[in-house]
């Protein structure tokens, strides 16, 4: 339920803050009515799209941690390839298949997830 995702995404105020930015972009809101809460947000965007920013969100963190600062160069280029891996993914789900461009967006995003903890 919505309101469990609420719950969980307004622990993490970086993840919060993310979601009413996109919730609030032109894309999608194109009428320019302003979003103020995570209810309004999460039900603008979707619980697929929340789920894949979230995980965005704690994908760069983690490239970020301190303790992964030894392997800059590795994850920067990991994160880059995961994103192109992504953003091919949903436009090649939306194109051709039926499969739903979020759900081969997130499959895209963590398809070498293992890499950052190897």
């Amino acid at each position: 339920p919505i309101t469990q995702i609420v719950r969980l995404v307004s622990v993490e105020p970086l993840i919060a803050a993310k979601l009413l930015h996109l919730a609030n972009s032109v894309y999608y809101n194109p009428s320019g009515a302003v979003v103020r809460g995570l209810p309004e947000a999460i039900t603008r965007l979707g619980v697929s799209l929340v789920r894949t920013t979230a995980l965005a969100v704690a994908m760069n963190q983690l490239m970020r941690s301190k303790e992964t600062a030894v392997f800059s160069e590795f994850t920067k280029v990991l994160w880059d390839h995961s994103l192109r891996a992504a953003a091919a993914s949903r436009v090649l789900a939306r194109k051709l298949t039926r499969v739903s461009p979020d759900e081969a967006m997130l499959a895209g995003l963590v398809h070498d997830l293992g890499a950052f903890y190897m």
